[in-house]
Order: structure tokens, then C-alpha cells, then sequence
């Protein structure tokens, strides 16, 4: 077992440029913090808050950013002021849910579905009295949608238009934080210990290696050459991962005086190439234990992932999506003050080696290698000043098949690589642009022979 104290360790990943685009601002919204953040496939970000010092003090909301980018808009259920809005999920470009609890005086928190992007809201379930909605999973298989409440999983089989009690099998108080699915098995994260259905919710039954005393409160799931394994985060700050199984655990990682509630696992074009972040939030809102981490390694090491961010960071929801080399990723803090619902953002390219810091020459692009090529390649270039790089793949009428780079890079030479894979066989062109200048010089002919 590890331990961190903030970091005690570090882990080098020489083969990914996480820096060269720190986290930025990109919105404060009203509230004490953001309870959840969720991009659909249109990279439209969607986020929750929840309130601060209520009624008379900041309500909490539901938010909407168009490809995530625009403006954060309120697209609240129901319009008005709310409470609490807790979790949010998406299918597809336009299905929605979100839990909003508009006011715990007179009603019930409720689950709400948007069939438009979130313009228009249906309240479709309200969970009862002394009872919250924590998490939201739509099974991406067929209708089915569950939701984690204190009394365990729900169960829909429409959508969300109807849910009935599908907690055979848990413990009493099984308050359920998390719920994902894998391999056709649905997994819970709740406060009596880590469960796993094989019947899509019917019945559940807890898995071995996690002690009960050690609450799971989140889960991902990370591809491995043996198979898609189940990873898990506990309120004592510690990172299980499963066997080829998924019914075996084994404690492989932990950071001291955190509270692991939020993961986020975003694969790329390939199986394996996934990149997994996970927040270690402060148990007391305070100076301890706090950190946004990194791995490329199923979560045997981490490194330091919070750059930009400011100290303490107090990272309570992680979001994002993939497109070839690209990630767009955002975190959401919780600050517990007036305005401290706080969503950041940052663009970074995955893929680079860095060769070598040294300053090179001249700018350069080499030819690839091998060439012709089935179906990778690497392509190395070179920097020659601090620039703005941008190398893509275009095929042979001039459309751009790929971006494998965008961003600063620094002086030195580095290597990326092309993976046509889902590319025809073909004459391609790689071009590097340097501050959004093109020269004749960074153009090189590729062949694809399938």
C-alpha cells in the first residue's frame, strides 16, 4: 500500500505533454460548489450546483455550455430557485437527466429528463421523503436508467419515465454514491461497501478485497490489455482495483486525509489508451489532503495534475471528452463560500514524446517512419523558439483526416505519431503550422498500404 502526503511521489510520464496548457477559469457560477459536470456527445458541458446559505443566500442550479465553450446558461428544472441539484447524466446529444431538490420545505428532491439538450424538463420521478438522489446511470445497451439514492439503486426500464426499488441483495443504508457498468455487469459504489449485479439490477451482491469499514464513493473503468478492470475510490483516500474477474479487489494505491469522490477515464482511439484523473478531496475543507492527480499506469503512481489551478484545490467533479489526440477537459470546485461553484478547463495534446529540450536549429519536419506504413506511423519535428504547433494529417482532395498536435510547445525536438487504423489506404500529407504560419518545408508525403 501507498500513501501520499500531498506528493511524495511522482510519477514522470515522458511520453504525454500534460503541461503545456494549464487550467483556466472558464466560469464562476452562484452557489457553495459544483456537484457534478458531464459533456454529451457534442461536448455540450452540463453542470450542478448547490446552494449556499438557502433561501436567502445563492441558489444552486443546473447549467448548460454549448460544446463547451460557450457561455454557462441556467437551464434549471422547473425555471425556478432550487436547493440542491445533485447529479446529471447524458446519452447521446440530447437526453438529459438531472436531480434537483427545489425546495426541501415543501417537496421531494426529483429526478427531471430532457429530451431537448436541456431546454425543456419532465419532473419524471420524485424519490420521497428523507430520501436524495446521488448519482444517475443511463445503460448505454437499452432503456434502462438507474439512480443511487439512500436506499440503493432504482431502476427504470423507460428511460426514466418510471422507476421501482432494485436493491435485493444490499445491505441496509446502502446509500449508493456511484454507478457504472461493464461487460454487462452493473457495479455501486454505496456507504456498505462496493456491489455487483449480473442481472442489469435485479439482484447484488458485494464484492471481496474492499473492508466495509472503507466507503467506495467512486468508480471508473480502465481498459488493460486482459480486459476492461473495474477501479474504485474510497472515503479514506484509497484506489482498489478489480481482477480480471471483476469480483476480486485489491488496494493498490491511497493518499492521505483525502476523500477519493471523483474519477474520470477518457480512452482514446485505441483500447488501451486511456488517460484516468481523479480528484483527492480535502476530508475537512481544508489544507490537507487536496490534489488533482494523473496516471497512465491503471493507478499504481499518479502525478501532479493541478497546474493552474489555485492552492488548495478543492476539486469536487471532473469532466471531458476525447477526439483523436485532443482532450478537453474540466473540473469543478467546491468551495463552500458565496461564488465558490467554480468550473475550470483545460485543452492539452496527448501523444508527444519529447525527445530532446535542447534547442534545436531550425524548425523541421521529418519524414515519417516507416514509410509507406500499416497503420502507424511516427512523425518527428522540431522547435525551434516557444510556439504555437498545430500538425495535421490531410488526405489526398485536402480534407483533414487528423489533428495530432495543437498547442504551445517549448523549444526542443519531439515525436508524435499517426494512427490510421480507421483511415483508407491512401496517399496522405502531414503539415505543421507554426504560429498559424504554413511553410513548403513542413509538408511530407505519407502512403497507407492496407
Amino acid at each position: 500500500m501507498k500513501k501520499l502526503s500531498a506528493i511524495v511521489m511522482i510519477f514522470l510520464l515522458s511520453i504525454v505533454n500534460l503541461y503545456a496548457q494549464q487550467w483556466v477559469p472558464f466560469g464562476t457560477l452562484p452557489g457553495s460548489g459544483i456537484t457534478a459536470l458531464k459533456t454529451n456527445q457534442n461536448g455540450d458541458l452540463f453542470v450542478a450546483t448547490a446552494s449556499y446559505n438557502y433561501p436567502s443566500g445563492q441558489n444552486a442550479g443546473v447549467y448548460r455550455s454549448l460544446l463547451g465553450s460557450g457561455a454557462l446558461i441556467d437551464v434549471t428544472p422547473g425555471g425556478a430557485s432550487a436547493f440542491n441539484a445533485r447529479a446529471i447524466e447524458t446519452e447521446g446529444s440530447t437526453l438529459v437527466w438531472a436531480s434537483c431538490w427545489q425546495n426541501p420545505s415543501l417537496n421531494q428532491e426529483a429526478l427531471y429528463r430532457s429530451t431537448d439538450n436541456g431546454n425543456n424538463w419532465t419532473r419524471t420521478y420524485q424519490i420521497g421523503t428523507t430520501n436524495n438522489i446521488f448519482s444517475i446511470k443511463a445503460d448505454p445497451d437499452n432503456d434502462n436508467v438507474y439512480i443511487g439514492a439512500r436506499d440503493g439503486v432504482h431502476r427504470s426500464s423507460n428511460t426514466g419515465l418510471g422507476f421501482s426499488l432494485s436493491n435485493s441483495g444490499m445491505e441496509s443504508g446502502s446509500w449508493t454514491y456511484d454507478i457504472e457498468k461493464v461487460n454487462g455487469m452493473l457495479f455501486a459504489a454505496t456507504a456498505k461497501g462496493l456491489y455487483r449485479s449480473q442481472n442489469l439490477g435485479v439482484s447484488w451482491s458485494e464484492v471481496t478485497g474492499i473492508p466495509q469499514s472503507d466507503t467506495p464513493k467512486s468508480i471508473s473503468i480502465i481498459p488493460t490489455a486482459n480486459g476492461d478492470r473495474i477501479v474504485t475510490g474510497t472515503n479514506d483516500g484509497n484506489i482498489y482495483i478489480s481482477d480480471e474477474t471483476l469480483s476480486q479487489f485489491e488496494l493498490i494505491f491511497g493518499f492521505e486525509n483525502s476523500d477519493i469522490i471523483t474519477m474520470l477515464v477518457l480512452i482514446g482511439a485505441q483500447p488501451t489508451d486511456y488517460h484516468f484523473i481523479l480528484s483527492a478531496f480535502p476530508k475537512n475543507l481544508d489544507n490537507i489532503g487536496n490534489g488533482l492527480y494523473y496516471s497512465r499506469s491503471s493507478g499504481n503512481s499518479f502525478t501532479d495534475f493541478g497546474q493552474g489551478l489555485p492552492s488548495p484545490y478543492r476539486i469536487s467533479a471532473i469532466g471531458g471528452s476525447i477526439q483523436g489526440n485532443n482532450i478537453t477537459a474540466f473540473a469543478g470546485s467546491f468551495n463552500n463560500t458565496q461564488n465558490g461553484a467554480v468550473v475550470y478547463k483545460k485543452n492539452y495534446t496527448v501523444g508527444i514524446n519529447t525527445i530532446s529540450s535542447e534547442v534545436p536549429g531550425s524548425f523541421a519536419l521529418y519524414q515519417n517512419y516507416p514509410n509507406p506504413f500499416n497503420p502507424s506511423t511516427k512523425i518527428k519535428f522540431q522547435v525551434v523558439r516557444s510556439s504555437h504547433i498545430e500538425i495535421a494529417v490531410y488526405n489526398s482532395s485536402g480534407m483533414e483526416v487528423s489533428k495530432l498536435v495543437n498547442e504551445n510547445l517549448s523549444a526542443g525536438v519531439y515525436e508524435t505519431q499517426f494512427d490510421g487504423s480507421s483511415t483508407p489506404s491512401g496517399v496522405y500529407f502531414v503539415r505543421m503550422l507554426v504560429d498559424g504560419i504554413a511553410d513548403a518545408s513542413l509538408s511530407k508525403k505519407m502512403i497507407l498500404t492496407k
